[in-house]
Order: C-alpha cells, then sequence, then structure tokens
C-alpha cells in the first residue's frame, strides 16, 4: 500500500509538472493576445514606475478614467494616514463594473468613516487596478501567482494534508487557517473543470487545493500587516474570492458586498457565521417591520411584481436579473389540457415541476444543504420519481444550462441517461411561460432556489432540500434530511397549500427583495454580469453618467449613509419604505 502512494504522489508531481508548463506556455499567450493588444508596451513599462500613466490604447477606457479621477479628485485631498483601512478588492477580471462599483462603495465608507482606502487585485490584472487608482487609491497589496518552487511546495503540502483525507465527505470538512477550504476548493474545481459533482479524489481537487493553501496564507500575511476594518468585495464565491471573504469574516472584519448593479444594494456582512448568507436574503428587521406595520400592502404588492414577471414584464430590467430574464421573457401560454396533451399524459393527474440549478454554481451559497451538490441533488431526485407514476413530473433546467457550455452535463442529459425511456417524466418545454406553470403545477421541488418563493406567492406548495436565499421565514416544505425530503416526493398529493400567513411572508419577501432594497446609483450603467459585457458600451454610459453626476442628488449615497449610521446589515431604499409604511414627512425610522 506504502509503495502504490509513493507511485501515485509521484505521479501527481508529474501532472503537476506538466500542469505547470502548460502554464507557463498561457502565459505567454496572456503577454501577446492582452498586453500587446490592449496596452501600449512602453507606456506600460513606464506604469511600473509612475502608476499615474495610463497604458491601455483603448481611447474609450481613457476618457472614462481621465473623467473618473477628476469626478473623485476634490474628496482625495484629505490626508487619511494612520486612519482605520478599508481594503477594495477586485478579482473578476473580465468585467469592468466589479472593480468600479466595488471602488464607488469604498468611497462612500471612506467618507462615512474617515478612512483610507487600499487597493488588492492580482497583480496582473492591470485594468482592474487603472481603474482603482481613478478613485485616489494609491496604496496596493497583490496576489501573486508566486514563483514555481514556492507552487510546488504548497503542491506538496496539499498532498501531505489529502494522505490523511480518504473521501469527499471528509475533504468537504477540511478547514485551513480556520476557513471553510474544502468546500471552496470542492466548488472551484467543479466551476473550472465543469465537472458539477466529485466523487474522489483526484489531481485538480490536489492542484486546486494547493492554489487555495497558497492564497490563503498570502492574504493571511496582508491582513496581519494593517489595521484593517473592512473589504468591499462583489464576488463572494470560488478562489481567491471565497477565501478573501472567509478569512476577512474569521478575522472578525466587516465585508461590504454589492447586490445588483443600476439599482442596487450593499450587504455587510459582520460575522462568519454569515458565509454561506445569500446576498438576497433580506434584513430580518425590515422584514418584521413592513410585516407587522403594512402586511396586506406589501403582499398586494409583492403579489403584482411576482405575476408581472412570471408574465415576462421587461419592468425589472435594472435589476440585472439575468436569469429572470432569460426564465420569463418571451414565453408562450399553454393549459394543462395542452401539455397532457403533447405528452400524452392523463389530465387527471397532477403535474409536479422540478426546477433545476446551474450545475456547477451556487452549491454552498445558501447555507446547509442535504445532498453535496446540485447534480447529486438531480440525480437522487430523478431515480426516486421514477418510481412515483401517480404523478406527472417536468423537469425544467436551469436558465445557466445554455450559458455555461464547458459544462460536462447538463440537466437534460441528466434527465435522458436516468428517467428518459420513462413516460411521466418530461423534459419542461423551452418556451412555456412562467404564468402557465403556475397555474398548472400541483406543486414545485427545488434544492434551495429561490424559486419557492415566487410560486408560494402564487399557493403552490414548495419542496426544498436545504436553505434557500430568502432565508428562514418558513414558508415551504424544507426536508432536513433524505428521507424527509423523499417522503414529501412522495406524498405530495397529502400536503397541503400554503396558508395565508406563508403566502403574505413570500409576497413580502419579494417586494422586499426587489424593491424595498433597491436604489439607484447615479453612477452606474445597466450592465450584463457575464463574460459577454459590451465593455466599450460599459465605458461609454460611464462618461455619460459621470458627467450628469454633479447635476443630481446622490440618493444612493443618503441611502448608504443611513446604512452605515444605523449600522443596518443592507441598504434600504429610504423613499420606498416609507411608502409602503405610509410613513409622510420628516418621521425617521
Amino acid at each position: 500500500m506504502g509503495k502504490l502512494n509513493i507511485f501515485l504522489n509521484f505521479f501527481y508531481i508529474l501532472l503537476f509538472i506538466s500542469k505547470e508548463i502548460k502554464n507557463l506556455f498561457l502565459d505567454f499567450k496572456r503577454i501577446f493576445t492582452v498586453y500587446f493588444r490592449y496596452y501600449n508596451i512602453l507606456k506600460l513599462i513606464y506604469f511600473k514606475i509612475n502608476k499615474n500613466v495610463n497604458p491601455s490604447n483603448n481611447k474609450l477606457f481613457i476618457n472614462f478614467i481621465n473623467k473618473n479621477k477628476k469626478l473623485w479628485d476634490k474628496k482625495n485631498k484629505e490626508n487619511r494616514k494612520n486612519r482605520k483601512k478599508i481594503l477594495v478588492t477586485s478579482f473578476v477580471h473580465f468585467h469592468p463594473a466589479y472593480p468600479y462599483a466595488n471602488s464607488i462603495i469604498g468611497k462612500y465608507l471612506e467618507e462615512y468613516y474617515n478612512s483610507e482606502l487600499l487597493g488588492f487585485c492580482d497583480n496582473y490584472d492591470l485594468k482592474s487596478e487603472i481603474i482603482m487608482r481613478s478613485f485616489g487609491i494609491k496604496k496596493f497589496y497583490y496576489l501573486y501567482e508566486r514563483n514555481f518552487f514556492v507552487r510546488f511546495f504548497y503542491f506538496l503540502l496539499a498532498l501531505r494534508i489529502l494522505k490523511n483525507i480518504k473521501n469527499i465527505n471528509k475533504f468537504l470538512k477540511f478547514r485551513y487557517n480556520n476557513i471553510d477550504i474544502g468546500k471552496i476548493v470542492y466548488e472551484d474545481v467543479l466551476r473550472r473543470s465543469g465537472h458539477p459533482t466529485l466523487d474522489e479524489i483526484s489531481f485538480k481537487l490536489i492542484y486546486h487545493l494547493s492554489q487555495a493553501l497558497n492564497t490563503s496564507d498570502q492574504y493571511k500575511k496582508i491582513i496581519n500587516k494593517i489595521n484593517l476594518n473592512s473589504i468591499v468585495q462583489s464576488e463572494t464565491q470560488f478562489i481567491p474570492s471565497a477565501i478573501i471573504f472567509q478569512y476577512t469574516l474569521a478575522n472578525k472584519k466587516k465585508v461590504y458586498s454589492r447586490d445588483g448593479s443600476k439599482k442596487m444594494s450593499i450587504k455587510k456582512f459582520s460575522s462568519f457565521s454569515e458565509r454561506y448568507t445569500s446576498r438576497q436574503e433580506i434584513p430580518d428587521q425590515v422584514f418584521k417591520l413592513i410585516y407587522k406595520n403594512s402586511r396586506k400592502l406589501a403582499s398586494k404588492l409583492g403579489n403584482k411584481l411576482v405575476k408581472n414577471r412570471f408574465s415576462g414584464s421587461k419592468k425589472e430590467e435594472d435589476l440585472s436579473l439575468r436569469d429572470s430574464k432569460w426564465a420569463h421573457q418571451n414565453k408562450k401560454n399553454y393549459s394543462k389540457n395542452d401539455i397532457c396533451k403533447i405528452f400524452n399524459w392523463d389530465v387527471n393527474k397532477p403535474i409536479v415541476l422540478i426546477f433545476s440549478h446551474s450545475l456547477i454554481d451556487g452549491n454552498f451559497s445558501c447555507g446547509s444543504r442535504i445532498f453535496k451538490d446540485n447534480l447529486t441533488w438531480l440525480r437522487e431526485t430523478l431515480l426516486e420519481i421514477k418510481n412515483i407514476d401517480k404523478f406527472n413530473w417536468m423537469i425544467k433546467p436551469h436558465p445557466m444550462d445554455w450559458y455555461y457550455e464547458f459544462s460536462k452535463t447538463t440537466t437534460e442529459n441528466e434527465y435522458k441517461k436516468i428517467a428518459g425511456k420513462t413516460n411521466h417524466i418530461k423534459i419542461c418545454p423551452k418556451n412555456i411561460s412562467s404564468i402557465s406553470l403556475s397555474k398548472i403545477a400541483k406543486a414545485i421541488v427545488t434544492s434551495h432556489g429561490s424559486v419557492s418563493a415566487e410560486y408560494v406567492c402564487l399557493g403552490v406548495p414548495a419542496i426544498s432540500a436545504g436553505r434557500a436565499g430568502f432565508g428562514d421565514i418558513n414558508i415551504n416544505y424544507r426536508a432536513k434530511t433524505k428521507k424527509k425530503y423523499f417522503y414529501y416526493l412522495n406524498n405530495i398529493n397529502k400536503l397541503s397549500g400554503p396558508n395565508k400567513t406563508q403566502i403574505d411572508k413570500a409576497r413580502i419577501y419579494s417586494y422586499i427583495h426587489s424593491s424595498v432594497i433597491r436604489t439607484h446609483n447615479n453612477l452606474l450603467p445597466k450592465f450584463a454580469n457575464t463574460r459577454d459585457v459590451d465593455q466599450n458600451k460599459f465605458f461609454q454610459d460611464c462618461n455619460k453618467l459621470i458627467k450628469k453626476y454633479p447635476h443630481y442628488p446622490d440618493e444612493f449615497k443618503k441611502m448608504a449613509f443611513h446604512q452605515f449610521r444605523k449600522n443596518d446589515p443592507q441598504t434600504v431604499n429610504l423613499n420606498v419604505l416609507h411608502k409602503v409604511l405610509k410613513i409622510k414627512g420628516n418621521k425617521k425610522i
């Protein structure tokens, strides 16, 4: 057995060297396809000496940086040395909105708390650094890939750690520097490899673990160097973002995270116990305030909002609800008779909808769950319902199934393998409207999706196998064990529909999430959160907004300052809140 382990480790080391050689070629490719294409090489060399130089070749980007710098120049003259530090981070390289929005939030925090902003990004991410510097951020910390020998050291450390971890379940519980490195690495491997589940320790897991250990130790040194008060960070999943997020909270520092785009909110995380809390989870005190004082009106508004969404209304497009737009717009209405005719189903049998998830994203974002990942949940659900033919089942793939083309499997592929020949289980038609589904469904099933809140709004019972993004407001049949989950699936006909209290709670949550915690930001244009973002249009739109900014009141800043003053967990649009509570005049909350 010892000789086998030695041979296996030697094999992994050869794979590591091979991977390093491949990465070296990718680095050269990055130099020629990114640096030579988008930057003036002479200016790029000078940028290493004088950080005020913009080495970009893109005139729109140069114009944007110059305008933004002028906007904040007046606010950057006060000496903020020896003050509490706020670290503005950016580790999403492909999208300029991440460093831009994070820096805007940073400036609000800097002004309110009289702090000093510091920058933190990958050492090669010039675009993020240039954007952050245009806000007057001068001091930077960098995350380095480091040299071959350091990376090799961490790979050997990963091998040594995994020597005592024999299976995936134990790996998921592994912690390092007091954070959940096992879960972070597992999710990172799923996302970057396209494999939606892992059943055994593999080279990719070892390699990603070595990267995580390297990142964690680097950030530990940084956080120990500075008098850090908080960080600003949008992405909280994957390597390195999840490591930075968790380690900051583990060290009792706050994390301010953007939720939304043009209409947005700032979510403040204050405790390590919140590390698996979704940014969509609304403040408990706001929910209780509205539920107690304006239950009927807020429920009515939430109901209208969900019905509009399901009908394909574009009124919510400012929220940048990418998945929502893909799911609800440009669809066709079907009746139950239509569906039964298409699938040759008995019209008297109830139809149950199963809403699948993105298989390589968001596995641990909401907290506790029964199944180890989204694909395991889907497979075990399909296997169970193969034997439940007293209901007809429609499987609805997640919209991201068609976006993540590199995923090694999809919901539809899994359906075909497990239940493709089963007459009472079918894939949902792609063009069916959400309003049709809500009228057809006897019940809906999800692992942990917020879709369960939407359907409860419309009186449809929902079954889930984990904690959802709406928190713990007790509106659905949430199973805590596999046994209970499978019991619910087998006994849907015995489950009562949501009562009035549950329906009201679901509607109020929907209204708060979509309206009460959303405020227009005068400096942020509408943008898609994907790699498909049109960067030139983004810079053009930003330039227009920067030009207009001094002429309009900054409502978002006002709401953010109210949040900071009250030490609230999330930005609240006071205008909308006052309206729903029917508060007039200058009465304060």
